[in-house]
């Protein structure tokens, strides 16, 4: 689940139940001129969530809150 997505209450109850708090760190910075500023941001995000549906999927009972 994604922080941002989800109430207070929700949250509690992640913690609650041993969650685990999954902070992706990225830069922003100046890539080529082919590529926008938050791409390894981005690509970081991406990473950790893609992570955190595959544990949600394999039903280890693993629960992972992806940070901003």
């Amino acid at each position: 689940m994604r922080f941002g997505d989800c109430t207070y209450q929700e949250i509690a109850a992640l913690a609650a139940a041993g969650a685990v708090a999954m902070m992706p760190l990225g830069c922003t910075e100046q890539q080529g001129p082919h590529m926008p500023v938050d791409f390894d941001t981005w690509f970081a995000e991406a990473l950790v969530t893609a992570a955190a549906a595959d544990q949600a999927e394999a039903g280890h009972g693993l629960h992972m809150l992806v940070c901003p």
